[in-house]
């Protein structure tokens, strides 16, 4: 309307465009006043455009290649885990995620990821980890046949003992894994517990991976994990190290202190 006004004053009239009278100005005014809905609402609209973010890390060639080639390397047997550090907010994640989801596609792996937050992991040890374990049971649940199956509850029971129990109380998904017989319960006649734990978490993963596609692990914010999981973590490494197992950490340098648990498992 007041385009219209100024376009008439002007003398610029572009025929229907522009008010030939006053009481076609009246009209329009009256009709904003009592009917506004005319002139806010029941237009039509085009859709509302979306934005569509790509599936690309820019600038990040050279950190991408050397991921790959590490990759390659524990193909070959050379290499089973990597460190992405660097500070807050500059990419580490998205550069693994973005990576190591592209290796696991095109090499038909299992990609599991879970994080460290800095408010739990000391109230809930090993919760991360147990996160871990759930979702590759979830998957060799899925996928496999029940000859299959069968095949890793035995080795599983072979392999934790008369300590299932315990493990199935940390990881209540390996149920589906174990006999029915098994029920969870905490340690009993057991010298140390914690030792024992990463053991038993460390034969588990063993099996697993033995019955699996390619697996390639994904921890991030690795320097808020508690000293039980950094533990496990390394005995994991260690106990698959022949396994096809890959291991991506992520981490930030500025919050490691020298004298801290993680920069000693470091």
């Amino acid at each position: 309307l007041v385009k219209n006004l100024l376009d008439c004053s002007s003398g610029d009239f572009r025929g229907d465009e522009s008010y030939s009278s006053l009481s076609d100005l009246q009209f329009d005014l009256q009709l904003m006043m009592g009917d506004p809905s005319r002139f806010v609402n029941d237009v039509p609209a085009d859709p509302v455009p979306t934005l569509k973010i790509c599936d690309k890390c820019y600038g990040r060639e050279v950190e991408i290649t050397q991921l790959v080639k590490a990759h390659r390397k524990h193909v070959n047997g050379e290499c089973n885990a990597v460190l992405i550090s660097g500070g807050a907010g500059v990419g580490k994640s998205q550069l693994a995620l973005h990576c190591l989801n592209h290796i696991a596609s095109s090499s038909n792996s299992y990609f599991l990821h879970a994080k460290f937050d800095q408010s739990t992991s000391q109230l809930r040890p090993l919760s991360t980890i147990g996160r871990i374990f759930g979702s590759l049971c979830e998957s060799l649940v899925k996928d496999s046949s029940q000859a299959d199956l069968e095949a890793i509850s035995s080795e599983l029971v072979g392999a934790l003992g008369s300590q299932s129990g315990a493990l199935v109380a940390l990881l209540p998904s390996l149920t589906r894994l174990l006999p029915s017989s098994v029920q969870a319960e905490t340690f009993s006649d057991c010298i140390n517990s914690s030792l024992s734990m990463r053991y038993l978490l460390g034969e588990a993963l063993k099996v697993l991976s033995s019955h699996s596609r390619p697996i390639m692990l994904l921890l991030d914010d690795i320097q808020w994990a508690d000293s039980s999981s950094l533990l496990v973590i390394g005995n994991m490494i260690s106990s698959v190290a022949a396994k096809p197992v890959f291991f991506a950490f992520c981490y930030r340098d500025e919050e490691v202190s020298e004298n801290g648990p993680f920069n000693a498992w470091l």
